[in-house]
């Protein structure tokens, strides 16, 4: 029997080992802490173009009121012109709202609801001829449901 052992008798396996959990560990550390920021950044990223592609119907709701008012006049139409640009304006507003709704629907589902809703029924007085203050109001909450789904801060502008 032999007494002789070698000095560092393990070897280096155990020695690597370590080293490379470490490095493991680092790394993976290292990945959170760097991408956490990064996703931070795109979901503001994210919300800005939401917000840019439902803007347009912001500006399209504004537009019906001042179209609107010159169109109709006791439930008749008096301008044809100006009452077809009215029905179009919504019809964008409803389109631009669509083209963002699977974003929206993330991020403020109810609030998307809500702003379908008052489109809707926004499209449905402006089809009805309705007094131009309905009309107004109408487009005013619209108008405000959209800001509300899409997180724009602001409020309506005046008719």
């Amino acid at each position: 029997m032999s007494l002789y052992r070698e000095a560092g008798g393990r070897g280096a396996a155990p020695l690597i080992g370590v080293l490379l959990a470490g490095a493991l560990i680092g790394g993976l550390l290292g990945f959170l802490l760097g991408s956490s920021g990064d996703e931070e950044a795109s979901l503001a990223d994210a919300l800005e173009e939401v917000q840019a592609e439902v803007r347009p119907a912001l500006s399209e709701l504004e537009l019906v009121t001042i179209e609107y008012a010159e169109s109709v006049k006791g439930g008749q139409v008096v301008a044809e012109t100006e009452y077809r640009a009215s029905v179009d304006h919504v019809e964008r507003a409803l389109s631009a709202l669509e083209g963002a709704a699977s974003d929206l629907e993330v991020l403020a589902p109810e609030e998307l609801a809500m702003a379908e809703r008052s489109l809707n029924q926004l499209a449905e007085l402006v089809e009805a001829h309705a007094p131009a203050a309905q009309v107004n109001a109408a487009a005013a909450e619209a108008d405000a449901a959209v800001r509300a789904a899409a997180r724009i801060e602001g409020s309506p502008p005046q008719a």
